[in-house]
């Protein structure tokens, strides 16, 4: 298939150089292993074919990362670092071996053991005599897909699932979060942008009264006044009077005559609120009612109109 091909070519570019790097005993311990001539050039074909069929198929309850679906580049970079893993293994002591078989195959006791690459199961070795280099490579047949991370356990897909859940629901707590305090800030600034306005209207009814009560001092005819105080008659028209008693005279005067004027507007106010009250014929109705009760024969000559026009002509 392709992830044979591809992991073949790699193999044959990796291993020669990384034999090379591990040094004369180490490649003779390897020769003497494989049963062939301790040179790298030689060497790389036996090791990638002992470890080749596990690349795609783990042993024990291993799940591999690798299928031929997947691109050629991709498939290069996760058997580059598989082979590389494979050296690093032999390497390590028979000891280590075996407790990482015993992890990651399936229930693979301590002593040495016989891959059947078909069931992928893990058996007991029958043959007590078994070489600690056979058991080597047993054990690392186990351990290579897990230790170069080409494959997963069931357990640790199961818990990658869950973790992948909880970050999901996690996520959309945040998000959810997010957008209530979005939600909240939006509505803040809204009220606020509300309160502002109706700030601004206060402020605007405020001002409006102010230059309308002040207005009327400019309608105020000041020579008028003057001439008032200096009238034959008055307190102050022999002028030995001081210049502050005049000016006390002109203010009063002032004062007064300001009093007078706000006291027709009141009148004319209330008599444009009468005149629009009457206006209304619920309104109209029931006052008539109201005289009707107190004296029945003189409602009759009642006229509403003309109580606001009496107002205005006195």
């Amino acid at each position: 298939g392709k992830v044979d091909r591809v992991a073949l070519r790699v193999a044959e570019a990796v291993l020669p150089r990384e034999l090379n790097m591990l040094g004369a005993t180490m490649i003779e311990d390897l020769a003497a292993l494989y049963r062939v001539d301790p040179d790298p050039a030689n060497l790389w074909q036996p090791l990638a074919i002992a470890y080749l069929p596990f690349l795609t198929n783990p042993l024990g309850n291993g799940v591999s990362s690798v299928s031929d679906e997947m691109e050629e580049d991709a498939i290069a970079i996760k058997a580059d670092m598989y082979w590389r893993c494979s050296l690093r293994l032999h390497m390590m002591p028979l000891s280590s071996l075996k407790s990482m078989a015993h992890r990651w195959g399936n229930n693979t006791s301590s002593s040495s053991t016989a891959v059947d690459a078909e069931s992928k199961e893990t058996e007991p070795v029958q043959n007590a005599e078994t070489s600690e280099a056979q058991q080597k490579i047993e054990s690392i047949r186990i351990v290579l897909p897990f230790f170069s991370m080409i494959a997963r356990t069931q357990e640790e897909i199961k818990e990658e699932a869950e973790r992948k859940k909880k970050r999901e629901a996690a996520k959309k707590k945040a998000e959810a979060a997010i957008k209530k305090e979005d939600a909240a800030a939006s509505q803040e600034q809204k009220n606020a942008s509300k309160h502002g306005s109706d700030g601004a209207e206060e402020k605007a009814s405020a001002a409006k009264h102010t230059y309308d009560y002040y207005r009327k001092w400019d309608e105020f005819d000041v020579g008028r006044a003057e001439a008032e105080v200096d009238r034959p008659g008055t307190t102050y028209s022999s002028g030995t009077d001081s210049d502050d008693e005049q000016v006390v005279e002109v203010t009063e005067k002032a004062r007064v005559q300001h009093q007078e004027q706000e006291e027709k507007e009141h009148e004319k106010q209330l008599d444009d609120e009468l005149r629009e009250k009457l206006a209304d014929p619920n309104i109209r109705r029931h006052m008539m009612e109201l005289f009707q009760g107190i004296n029945s024969e003189e409602a009759k000559d009642v006229d509403l109109d003309a109580v606001t026009d009496s107002r205005e002509n006195d």
